[in-house]
Protein backbone atom coordinates (compact mmCIF):
# COMPACT_ATOMS: atom_id res chain seq x y z
CA UNK A 1 0.00 0.00 0.00
CA UNK A 2 2.58 2.61 0.88
CA UNK A 3 4.95 1.91 -2.23
CA UNK A 4 1.64 2.29 -4.47
CA UNK A 5 0.84 6.06 -2.53
CA UNK A 6 4.42 6.83 -3.36
CA UNK A 7 4.48 5.74 -6.83
CA UNK A 8 1.19 7.63 -7.48
CA UNK A 9 2.51 10.49 -4.96
CA UNK A 10 5.96 10.64 -7.82
CA UNK A 11 3.32 10.40 -10.78
CA UNK A 12 1.48 13.56 -9.38
CA UNK A 13 4.32 15.85 -8.57
CA UNK A 14 5.72 14.71 -12.13
CA UNK A 15 2.33 15.98 -13.96
CA UNK A 16 2.12 19.15 -12.24
CA UNK A 17 5.67 19.80 -12.64
CA UNK A 18 5.24 18.88 -16.97
CA UNK A 19 1.86 21.48 -16.69
CA UNK A 20 3.96 24.07 -14.90
CA UNK A 21 7.01 24.04 -17.44
CA UNK A 22 4.31 23.60 -20.45
CA UNK A 23 2.73 26.79 -19.13
CA UNK A 24 5.96 29.10 -18.50
CA UNK A 25 7.79 27.92 -21.77
CA UNK A 26 3.99 29.20 -22.88
CA UNK A 27 3.89 32.76 -20.92
CA UNK A 28 7.75 32.92 -22.13
CA UNK A 29 7.08 33.08 -25.60
CA UNK A 30 4.57 35.81 -24.80
CA UNK A 31 7.54 37.89 -23.42
CA UNK A 32 4.86 38.08 -20.35
CA UNK A 33 5.95 38.24 -16.18
CA UNK A 34 5.18 34.56 -15.28
CA UNK A 35 7.53 35.13 -12.07
CA UNK A 36 8.48 31.25 -11.69
CA UNK A 37 9.60 31.00 -7.70
CA UNK A 38 9.99 28.20 -5.27
CA UNK A 39 9.55 28.29 -1.48
CA UNK A 40 10.82 26.07 1.42
CA UNK A 41 8.01 26.28 4.50
CA UNK A 42 7.87 24.85 8.04
CA UNK A 43 5.60 25.52 10.76
CA UNK A 44 2.44 24.54 12.93
CA UNK A 45 -0.25 22.09 12.43
CA UNK A 46 -3.22 22.23 14.51
CA UNK A 47 -5.77 19.29 14.25
CA UNK A 48 -8.76 18.70 15.26
CA UNK A 49 -10.97 15.72 14.86
CA UNK A 50 -11.80 15.01 18.10
CA UNK A 51 -14.62 12.79 19.02
CA UNK A 52 -16.25 10.41 21.99
CA UNK A 53 -17.67 7.11 21.61
CA UNK A 54 -18.72 3.99 23.14
CA UNK A 55 -17.88 0.35 22.24
CA UNK A 56 -20.21 -1.63 24.28
CA UNK A 57 -20.13 -0.17 27.76
CA UNK A 58 -16.43 1.08 27.08
CA UNK A 59 -15.73 4.82 26.56
CA UNK A 60 -13.27 5.99 24.26
CA UNK A 61 -11.91 9.90 22.98
CA UNK A 62 -9.24 10.18 20.32
CA UNK A 63 -7.91 13.14 19.28
CA UNK A 64 -5.00 14.06 17.00
CA UNK A 65 -1.94 15.91 18.88
CA UNK A 66 -0.62 18.77 17.22
CA UNK A 67 1.90 18.62 15.19
CA UNK A 68 5.07 20.16 13.19
CA UNK A 69 5.38 20.39 9.00
CA UNK A 70 7.54 21.64 6.28
CA UNK A 71 7.51 21.73 2.43
CA UNK A 72 8.09 23.21 -0.82
CA UNK A 73 5.80 25.03 -3.11
CA UNK A 74 6.52 26.09 -6.23
CA UNK A 75 4.47 29.52 -7.95
CA UNK A 76 4.10 31.23 -11.44
CA UNK A 77 2.25 33.94 -12.66
CA UNK A 78 -1.00 33.55 -14.65
CA UNK A 79 -2.38 37.05 -14.69
CA UNK A 80 -1.25 40.81 -13.09
CA UNK A 81 -3.36 39.16 -9.61
CA UNK A 82 -3.43 35.55 -10.17
CA UNK A 83 -0.82 32.63 -9.61
CA UNK A 84 -1.15 28.93 -9.66
CA UNK A 85 0.73 26.74 -7.16
CA UNK A 86 2.22 23.09 -6.61
CA UNK A 87 2.88 21.77 -2.48
CA UNK A 88 4.35 18.91 -0.95
CA UNK A 89 4.25 18.79 2.71
CA UNK A 90 5.17 16.90 5.27
CA UNK A 91 3.79 16.63 9.04
CA UNK A 92 4.43 13.89 12.29
CA UNK A 93 1.51 14.06 14.37
CA UNK A 94 -0.19 11.33 16.58
CA UNK A 95 -3.29 9.90 17.55
CA UNK A 96 -4.47 10.30 20.64
CA UNK A 97 -6.88 7.27 22.77
CA UNK A 98 -8.17 7.66 25.61
CA UNK A 99 -10.28 5.20 27.31
CA UNK A 100 -12.51 6.80 29.64
CA UNK A 101 -14.82 4.57 31.45
CA UNK A 102 -14.14 2.09 33.34
CA UNK A 103 -10.57 2.93 34.08
CA UNK A 104 -9.14 5.72 32.23
CA UNK A 105 -6.12 5.89 30.46
CA UNK A 106 -4.07 6.82 27.20
CA UNK A 107 -2.46 5.55 24.62
CA UNK A 108 -0.73 7.49 21.45
CA UNK A 109 -0.04 6.07 17.86
CA UNK A 110 1.96 7.87 15.70
CA UNK A 111 1.13 9.01 12.69
CA UNK A 112 2.91 10.64 9.55
CA UNK A 113 1.24 12.65 6.75
CA UNK A 114 2.03 13.24 3.51
CA UNK A 115 -0.03 15.95 1.12
CA UNK A 116 -0.03 17.08 -2.55
CA UNK A 117 -1.97 20.00 -3.36
CA UNK A 118 -2.87 22.56 -6.37
CA UNK A 119 -3.85 26.12 -5.73
CA UNK A 120 -4.89 29.29 -7.29
CA UNK A 121 -3.65 32.53 -5.22
CA UNK A 122 -5.29 36.25 -5.89
CA UNK A 123 -3.04 38.81 -5.04
CA UNK A 124 -4.35 42.09 -3.90
CA UNK A 125 -1.28 44.11 -5.11
CA UNK A 126 0.14 43.95 -8.66
CA UNK A 127 3.17 42.28 -9.13
CA UNK A 128 6.53 44.27 -8.61
CA UNK A 129 5.46 45.61 -5.60
CA UNK A 130 6.99 44.81 -2.11
CA UNK A 131 4.33 43.44 -0.29
CA UNK A 132 1.72 40.90 -1.87
CA UNK A 133 -0.95 39.92 0.75
CA UNK A 134 -3.03 37.01 -1.32
CA UNK A 135 -5.81 34.57 -0.84
CA UNK A 136 -5.95 31.21 -2.23
CA UNK A 137 -7.55 28.13 -2.58
CA UNK A 138 -7.08 24.63 -3.37
CA UNK A 139 -7.94 20.80 -3.60
CA UNK A 140 -5.43 17.93 -3.41
CA UNK A 141 -4.79 15.09 -1.64
CA UNK A 142 -3.70 13.89 1.76
CA UNK A 143 -2.65 10.43 3.03
CA UNK A 144 -2.76 9.58 6.55
CA UNK A 145 -0.13 7.17 7.51
CA UNK A 146 0.28 5.36 10.75
CA UNK A 147 4.06 4.81 11.94
CA UNK A 148 5.54 1.56 12.17
CA UNK A 149 5.53 1.63 15.85
CA UNK A 150 1.72 2.45 16.06
CA UNK A 151 1.01 -0.32 13.74
CA UNK A 152 2.97 -2.38 16.26
CA UNK A 153 1.38 -0.92 19.57
CA UNK A 154 -2.00 -1.64 17.65
CA UNK A 155 -1.33 -5.25 16.76
CA UNK A 156 -1.22 -5.45 20.55
CA UNK A 157 -4.23 -3.11 21.67
CA UNK A 158 -6.60 -0.39 19.80
CA UNK A 159 -9.58 0.80 21.88
CA UNK A 160 -10.66 -2.42 22.86
CA UNK A 161 -8.57 -5.27 20.61
CA UNK A 162 -5.27 -6.10 18.87
CA UNK A 163 -6.49 -4.52 15.13
CA UNK A 164 -3.89 -4.06 11.77
CA UNK A 165 -4.01 -0.21 10.68
CA UNK A 166 -3.04 1.07 7.51
CA UNK A 167 -3.00 4.35 5.94
CA UNK A 168 -5.82 5.96 4.06
CA UNK A 169 -5.58 8.70 1.25
CA UNK A 170 -7.90 11.28 1.28
CA UNK A 171 -9.66 14.25 -0.87
CA UNK A 172 -8.25 17.73 0.40
CA UNK A 173 -9.95 20.96 -0.07
CA UNK A 174 -7.29 23.88 0.87
CA UNK A 175 -8.71 27.86 1.88
CA UNK A 176 -6.13 29.91 3.01
CA UNK A 177 -4.61 34.18 3.15
CA UNK A 178 -1.29 34.88 3.41
CA UNK A 179 1.46 37.75 2.66
CA UNK A 180 4.63 37.68 0.52
CA UNK A 181 7.47 40.09 1.17
CA UNK A 182 10.40 40.63 -1.55
CA UNK A 183 13.70 41.03 0.97
CA UNK A 184 16.43 41.51 -1.31
CA UNK A 185 17.37 40.92 -5.40
CA UNK A 186 15.49 37.43 -5.87
CA UNK A 187 14.82 36.41 -2.75
CA UNK A 188 11.86 36.61 -0.46
CA UNK A 189 9.65 35.61 2.62
CA UNK A 190 5.96 34.25 2.88
CA UNK A 191 3.67 33.76 5.76
CA UNK A 192 0.49 31.56 5.27
CA UNK A 193 -2.33 30.53 7.58
CA UNK A 194 -4.17 27.79 5.68
CA UNK A 195 -7.10 25.15 6.62
CA UNK A 196 -6.82 21.59 4.93
CA UNK A 197 -10.51 19.51 5.48
CA UNK A 198 -10.26 16.01 4.75
CA UNK A 199 -12.51 13.40 5.69
CA UNK A 200 -11.98 11.78 9.58
CA UNK A 201 -9.32 8.54 8.73
CA UNK A 202 -10.34 5.18 10.29
CA UNK A 203 -6.73 3.69 9.45
CA UNK A 204 -8.79 0.95 7.27
CA UNK A 205 -10.71 -0.16 10.18
CA UNK A 206 -14.57 0.16 9.78
CA UNK A 207 -17.16 2.57 11.42
CA UNK A 208 -19.13 -0.53 12.16
CA UNK A 209 -18.38 -3.89 12.98
CA UNK A 210 -18.50 -6.58 9.90
CA UNK A 211 -18.95 -9.92 12.17
CA UNK A 212 -20.15 -10.06 16.15
CA UNK A 213 -17.33 -9.29 18.04
CA UNK A 214 -15.35 -7.39 15.15
CA UNK A 215 -12.82 -4.37 15.14
CA UNK A 216 -14.41 -1.10 14.66
CA UNK A 217 -14.05 2.50 14.76
CA UNK A 218 -17.53 4.30 15.37
CA UNK A 219 -16.72 7.38 13.93
CA UNK A 220 -16.72 9.88 10.84
CA UNK A 221 -16.97 13.20 9.63
CA UNK A 222 -14.62 15.51 8.93
CA UNK A 223 -11.20 17.26 10.52
CA UNK A 224 -9.67 20.60 10.19
CA UNK A 225 -5.97 20.80 10.20
CA UNK A 226 -4.42 24.59 10.27
CA UNK A 227 -1.58 25.33 9.04
CA UNK A 228 0.67 28.30 10.79
CA UNK A 229 3.98 28.35 8.45
CA UNK A 230 6.94 30.56 7.43
CA UNK A 231 9.39 30.22 4.70
CA UNK A 232 11.87 31.77 2.50
CA UNK A 233 11.47 32.35 -1.54
CA UNK A 234 13.80 32.65 -4.15
CA UNK A 235 12.54 34.22 -7.25
CA UNK A 236 13.93 33.11 -10.93
CA UNK A 237 13.69 36.05 -12.46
Amino acid sequence: MAKTFRTKLIAGLSVICLIALASLTARAQEGQGVDPRASFFAGASLLGGGRTFFIGPKGFTTKFQNGGRFGFRGDFNIRDHWAVEGTYAFESDGLNVTHTTPVQSVSNFGTHIHQLEANGLYYFTTRGTRFRPFVTVGFGILRYNPTGDARLAAATQFLDQPVALHGETHPDFIPGVGIEAMIVNHIGARIDLRDHITGLPRFGLPQNPQSPNGPQYPISGTVSNWEISAGVTYHFM
